[in-house]
Order: C-alpha cells, then sequence, then structure tokens
C-alpha cells in the first residue's frame, strides 16, 4: 500500500511536465491537488481566526449582549426606535430596532470601557452612557417628552394660512426671493415690506424677512420675525429653521434645538432643520450626537463638511476631520475662514503623522 501511494504521487508530480499519462491518471492527480490544497486553505482560515481571537483576547475584546426596553415617554413601549451603541470616538459598533414590546438586543464585540447608547423614535433622540463591564447587560429608557407630540401636516400641505395669502403680496414675495438669490438685500426688504403692507399677517413675509436679517447679522431680529411668522402659521416648516438658525447664531442651542427638532416634524426631509440640529448639538457638547445628525442628514453641502470636521476633531479622529475640511475648501474656495482652515488641516496631518509614528 506504502509503495503504491509513492508511486500516485510522482504520478501526480509528473503529470504537469508530461502529455504522456492516461485520463484516469489526470483526473486522479487533479482531485489530489484539488483536496490538497482545499486543506490548506481551511488551516490558513483556521490559523487567521485563531490568531484574530488572540489579538482580541490580549486587547480585551469579547462580545456582549445588551438588550433592553424602550419606553415613551407616557411609559408606553417605544416600537420601531432604533437603538444604536458608539465608542466615545462616534463609531457605531451595533444597532438595532425596537420589537412590538419596545424590546431591542445588541451583540457588540467590544472592551469593558465606556460607550454611548443611542435612542432615536421620529423627532425624539436621547443617549446615555453605558459601562460594558459584564457579558449581560438590561437596560431600560424612557424617551424625553417632545413639545410638539400631535399630529402635523407634513410638507406637501398647504395650510390655511398660505392659502388666505393675496395673489398680489405673493408676487411681492416672489420678486424678493429672486432679488434674495441675488444677493439684492435692499430690493429684498422692500419687495417684503411691500407685501406686508398688503398683508400684515403675512407669515411667509415674516419668514423670509427673518432670513434676510440672518444674512444682515442681525439674528436677534430674525429670531423675533421668525416667532411672529410661527403665530400667524404655525405649520410652517420654514420658520422654525429661521428660529433655529437665530437662537444657534446668538448661542441659545437649547432653544435652537427645540426649534429644528419641530422644523423636522413638519419636514423631515429638511436638510437645512437637520444641520441646524447638529449645530445645537455640537453647540451643547453633545458630539456624538452632532455626528449622528449628519449623518442622517447627508447632504453635500459646505457647512456641512465645516461642521463634521469641527466634530471630528473633538472627537479626536483628526485625519478624518481634515479631509472634511479640505472639500470645504474645494466647495467655499473664497470663505474668509479658509486661511484659519489651511492652518488647522496642517497641524491635523502633522499630529496624525506623529501619532502614526508613535504606534
Amino acid at each position: 500500500m506504502g509503495r503504491r501511494g509513492s508511486n500516485r504521487l510522482r504520478l501526480c508530480a509528473s503529470a504537469e511536465n508530461t502529455g504522456f499519462h492516461s485520463k484516469k491518471t489526470n483526473r486522479f492527480c487533479r482531485i489530489s491537488l484539488a483536496g490538497k490544497n482545499a486543506g490548506t486553505f481551511l488551516l490558513l482560515a483556521l490559523l487567521l481566526l485563531t490568531s484574530i481571537s488572540l489579538i482580541a483576547e490580549s486587547a480585551g475584546i469579547e462580545h456582549k449582549v445588551v438588550r433592553g426596553v424602550i419606553l415613551t415617554a407616557d411609559g408606553k413601549p417605544a416600537t420601531d426606535a432604533l437603538v444604536e451603541i458608539r465608542d466615545l470616538r462616534g463609531l457605531q459598533m451595533g444597532r438595532s430596532f425596537t420589537d412590538s414590546a419596545g424590546r431591542f438586543e445588541i451583540s457588540p464585540a467590544a472592551q469593558s470601557e465606556e460607550y454611548i447608547l443611542l435612542v432615536t423614535k421620529g423627532p425624539s433622540i436621547k443617549d446615555q452612557h453605558i459601562a460594558l463591564d459584564q457579558r449581560d447587560i438590561e437596560i431600560t429608557i424612557a424617551l424625553l417628552p417632545t413639545q410638539h407630540d400631535a399630529p402635523e401636516p407634513q410638507q406637501d400641505t398647504v395650510s390655511a394660512s398660505q392659502l388666505s395669502v393675496p395673489t398680489k403680496a405673493w408676487k411681492h414675495l416672489e420678486s424678493a426671493h429672486v432679488q434674495f438669490s441675488k444677493g439684492n438685500l435692499t430690493e429684498a426688504a422692500i419687495e417684503i415690506a411691500r407685501a406686508l403692507k398688503i398683508d400684515p399677517a403675512c407669515a411667509p413675509a415674516f419668514t423670509m424677512r427673518a432670513f434676510l436679517r440672518l444674512a444682515r447679522k442681525d439674528p436677534a431680529g430674525a429670531a423675533e420675525d421668525a416667532k411672529t411668522a410661527i403665530i400667524f402659521d404655525p405649520h410652517a416648516a420654514e420658520s422654525f429653521v429661521a428660529l433655529a438658525m437665530s437662537y444657534n447664531s446668538l448661542k441659545r442651542f437649547e432653544r435652537a434645538r427645540e426649534a429644528a427638532t419641530h422644523a423636522l416634524s413638519l419636514h423631515p426631509d429638511s436638510f437645512q432643520g437637520r444641520l441646524e440640529l447638529a449645530k445645537s448639538f455640537y453647540g451643547e457638547g453633545h458630539l456624538i450626537l452632532a455626528l449622528r445628525e449628519l449623518e442622517v442628514g447627508s447632504v453635500d453641502f459646505p457647512d456641512v463638511h465645516l461642521l463634521r470636521g469641527n466634530i471630528l476633531m473633538g472627537l479626536d479622529r483628526s485625519p478624518e476631520a481634515a479631509d472634511e475640511f479640505e472639500t470645504f475648501l474645494k466647495e467655499a474656495p473664497s470663505d474668509s475662514r479658509n486661511e484659519r482652515i489651511r492652518a488647522v488641516i496642517g497641524a491635523a496631518r502633522k499630529g496624525a503623522a506623529a501619532a502614526a509614528g508613535q504606534e
């Protein structure tokens, strides 16, 4: 048996170098080589898995189970709520949606360190620090009440207030919009004043004047106009966006967050509303919440890249931050802040290179 096996091995070795062998021998050689290769690949795979396991074990990484229940502000199960676990640099470790009983379960591979648990349900969002110091963790979180829980008209709904605006007033507002887009702020203001003379309760006119005052660096006046617009028409998302922008400029971040959240409840696809919500979180120091809002928005806009860069710098992710700042420079080449941004990019790249050299 041993000699026959040796002859077969020699036949396999010589089969590649000569054409004088039978089909049966050739087939046997292919089968033998295939089996040998499969065994080698299996061995390599096992070695790779073993090395990964050893590395993870040496780093203290192990699979945890985080489970629990998410409740609404009134104590009812929050169904279809998104639950995420992120590390303190904002990197997602796992995610899950709650079931009909409000329960969720996530199994991240993580160290016994502190992480952030994010819960979002519609406009409601809550973050909580958790320590993954046990293999199995049970947690209950109640969402905070929102100021506007009642169903609101969606973005394609025209409010009664807008329907009541006289045609002549609309024409002046359309002209104001054209002038505003051209940067002719004085002419835009004149057209808005004409619209308000025709209809003193014209909510869109007050909203447009709020944006005009923001362009003129008058956030306090813009906030007053936005609030007046909301009084006349509480269902217009743009009025709440203008109010959020005003409060962010005034560094009244909690008020900005409330206004932006309501704007998104009226118009979930409002990229400016999402940006203002992210700005308010950033202003309050909730960097991971701010980053998440920009991920949800997914908008390619210069200010988005600038804000994301600032957030990533705060989360000690300077190489990614530098990439965002460079994108901003490309999209806004004439911005007055560009020299300072270039200096920040240089420092970030230098710091990243130094850190890489120490590893």
